[in-house]
């Protein structure tokens, strides 16, 4: 999960320059959207985790940023819409929400390869799959 996180915040930052050079996006959006990569899987495994994922996690997380958090309420929107249409949270309405959405894709499909920074070598030995697709 931390690798993959690693690997949507890959993306969005990609996304991000595009779009700050064209307007579409402020720099406070920016760092909003960064925010929301970094927190939207924080209940993927639910409260209290489990082995399994749970279905729900993005009106979870999102609940969470807003009641838990001093993120704003921008933060919590772009973490419920990140699933899109396969989410039980919102779709995309603004967008930042849907770079961040769009970054979580990319960082999710098998057949593209999202390289980010290595892990240290007292990580890859603490955790050997943290390499591993």
């Amino acid at each position: 999960l931390w690798l993959y996180t690693k690997r949507v915040c890959t993306v969005f930052e990609s996304l991000a320059q595009s779009a700050q050079k064209q307007g579409h996006m402020t720099t406070d959006e920016t760092d909003m959207g960064r925010a929301a990569c970094i927190v939207h899987n924080a209940f993927k495994h639910g409260e209290p985790p489990s082995d399994g994922t749970v279905s729900d996690s993005d009106i979870r997380t999102a609940r969470w940023v807003q009641t838990d958090t001093d993120l704003s309420d921008t933060v919590a929107n772009m973490v419920e819409a990140h699933k899109g249409g396969w989410g039980h949270g919102r779709r995309p309405q603004t967008h930042t929400e849907q770079m961040v959405h769009i970054a979580n894709m990319i960082a999710s499909e098998s057949n593209i390869d999202v390289a980010v920074k290595e892990p240290t070598e007292t990580l890859q030995e603490a955790f050997p799959a943290v390499g591993v697709r």
